[in-house]
């Protein structure tokens, strides 16, 4: 997959991500990104994509089911913070199966994540990269409430996207 060189925001979606993501602070909150991918026909061929709602999601971390997994995984995630849903977030499977059958039915996908870090920067920590299991987006509200876009490599390599605000449907 293709890492994206831009992410638009359309409609009220950034809105939309921020109201979701605060309303649960002092909890992590998260969010699934729907849209579409779109490459200019220009001579510098761009990878944008469009994010076109925001479906908010039920932090359901809860460290009697992730704790688990680490270990069976062998993930050492060093943490001197208490495991709780105030740093650390899921999202349940079933809102992500539903979200990608709506996507479909509406000729959109699932483009990626998006959680919240209310007390801490926006870079995914490496509790956040342990469970990226192939290339992704993920967005992190920061606790400053500013908007910041990560592609994730398979080899967990992390780099900056471009964020951009549109006004279009």
């Amino acid at each position: 997959m293709e890492k994206p060189r831009k992410i638009e925001f359309h409609n009220d979606c950034e809105k939309v991500l921020h109201h979701s993501l605060v309303a649960v602070t002092p909890e992590e909150g998260c969010a699934l990104l729907v849209g579409c991918k779109s490459e200019s026909i220009s001579i510098h061929k761009t990878n944008h994509w469009q994010i076109k709602l925001i479906w908010p999601c039920l932090n359901i971390w809860d460290s009697k089911i992730w704790k688990p997994y680490k270990v069976a995984h062998k993930k050492k995630i060093s943490s001197h913070a208490k495991e709780s849903k105030s740093n650390r977030f899921a999202i349940n499977p079933l809102d992500q199966l539903i979200a990608q059958r709506w996507a479909r039915a509406n000729n959109m996908q699932v483009l990626g994540t998006a959680h919240s870090h209310p007390n801490s920067n926006g870079v995914p920590s490496k509790l956040d990269l342990s469970y990226v299991v192939r290339p992704s987006l993920m967005l992190i509200l920061d606790e400053q409430k500013q908007i910041n876009a990560w592609w994730i490599s398979n080899n967990q390599k992390v780099q900056s996207i471009e964020v951009a605000f549109c006004l279009k449907k």
